[in-house]
């Protein structure tokens, strides 16, 4: 069993969970994030539901970050969709994998930001975590997180990556990865 939380960090949160799941190696797993563009986060993964009540009233940014750190490990987030007040956008997937532990360090993570988010939203997806059974990864090894950059867009200057100490956002950690944008009316800018 792994663990999937949701927590506060440098903001002001009510109704901080964390809940256990049964992580398969090699199954695909459907995942929902969605923000009420009021106070409500809710975060599913499989049938595990996590619920929090938030302070910010809107989210401009998001940070997908992946990380497979256990040699012969790999995530693959899958089927995203990204819906907000302004457009809905298909995304491509996403991997990190791990092959060689010579490449597989801390700072080894990806980060995906995805900017100009408005209001209300709902993120989308399948995250598929793979490993061998003789060289099970453990901590934060095989990982995927997903932070919320409080504020309206482009009230902040560009951030290429969140570093935990200085940013003030509201973080959803679990195991999992990655994400892209694309255009339509409503431009939603992605980095990595």
């Amino acid at each position: 069993m792994l663990r999937i939380r949701m927590w506060g960090f440098f903001c002001r949160t009510a109704n901080l969970d964390q809940k256990e799941f049964n992580w398969v190696s090699g199954e695909a797993v459907d995942f929902l994030l969605e923000f009420d563009g009021i106070s409500q986060l809710t975060y599913t993964v499989g049938d595990v539901l996590l619920s929090s009540t938030v302070t910010e009233d809107n989210f401009s940014d998001l940070f997908l970050r992946t990380s497979a750190r256990k040699d012969n490990s790999s995530i693959v987030l899958s089927n995203l969709m990204l819906t907000d007040s302004a457009m809905s956008a298909s995304l491509p997937d996403a991997s990190n994998v791990c092959s060689n532990p010579n490449d597989c360090g801390f700072f080894d993570a990806q980060y995906l930001h995805i900017s100009n988010v408005l209001g209300a939203f709902t993120l989308t997806g399948q995250s598929t975590m793979t490993w061998s059974e003789e060289n099970r990864p453990t901590q934060s090894r095989l990982a995927y997180q997903v932070k919320l950059v409080a504020g309206e867009p482009g009230d902040k200057p560009p951030v290429d990556v969140p570093e935990p100490a200085t940013m003030s956002v509201f973080s959803l950690g679990v195991i999992g990865l990655v994400l892209t944008g694309s255009r339509r009316r409503h431009q939603l800018g992605v980095q990595r």
